[in-house]
């Protein structure tokens, strides 16, 4: 409402100049909407409806539907905020142990995903073995005698600033638990982009929040 009183308030020349450069968008539940600025092409740098890879759809800024799985995740990971200017992560990613990233929560239904959901998230720059969706357990991007990849293997302009300074950190914990032995908890790494598990005490992996798509 600040906005809409300082407008009101100004001098009757410089409404009409800031009028002239207004684009109604009012609802009829906010009709009082009509009065703040458009968010023009120029300046609206979410990107809402822009669909990166053929797959991830940009629908709020800091979240991108895969319109192959359905789900919805959070661009960045836990510890950063998107930055709508730059289109990047700002900020550290936060390090937990397994146990510490299981409460992980954000609004809006966001939780961590499973070992199945975090995986199809892998992509495969060298198309070895496969390009993206990762379905296969313990296989990571061309074997190191096989064709180079790109690293972080994900798609950073959907999920950018993962981080590479060491190969734990680029690792993310799942909610999964190894079926061999209930003591590892199960991660991708997008250093190799391979699922594998570790003892769940091991410290500072990171961790990515997805929801269930509507």
């Amino acid at each position: 409402m600040r906005i809409i009183q300082s407008v009101f308030f100004l001098p009757v020349f410089f409404v009409f100049s800031l009028f002239s450069q207004i684009t109604c968008y009012a609802g009829a539940d906010s009709p009082w909407t009509m009065f703040l600025p458009a968010i023009t092409s120029g300046h609206n740098t979410c990107g809402n409806n822009e669909l990166i890879a053929d797959r991830y759809l940009v629908n709020n800024c800091d979240v991108v539907k895969d319109t192959v799985t359905g789900l919805e995740w959070q661009r960045c990971s836990v510890g950063q905020t998107w930055n709508a200017e730059t289109k990047h992560c700002d900020g550290s990613v936060i390090g937990y142990n397994w146990f510490g990233a299981q409460g992980l929560t954000k609004a809006g239904g966001f939780r961590l995903p499973t070992i199945t959901e975090l995986r199809s998230l892998v992509y495969c720059s060298s198309g070895i073995p496969i390009t993206i969706g990762m379905t296969l357990d313990g296989v990571g991007c061309s074997e190191p005698s096989g064709p180079t990849f790109t690293r972080p293997t994900i798609v950073t302009a959907a999920f950018p600033d993962v981080p590479l300074t060491s190969t734990v950190r680029s690792h993310y914990w799942t909610s999964s638990t190894s079926a061999d032995d209930p003591n590892r908890g199960r991660g991708v790494s997008f250093y190799r982009g391979n699922a594998s598990s570790g003892p769940k005490d091991t410290p500072g992996l990171s961790a990515r929040l997805v929801r269930t798509g509507n």
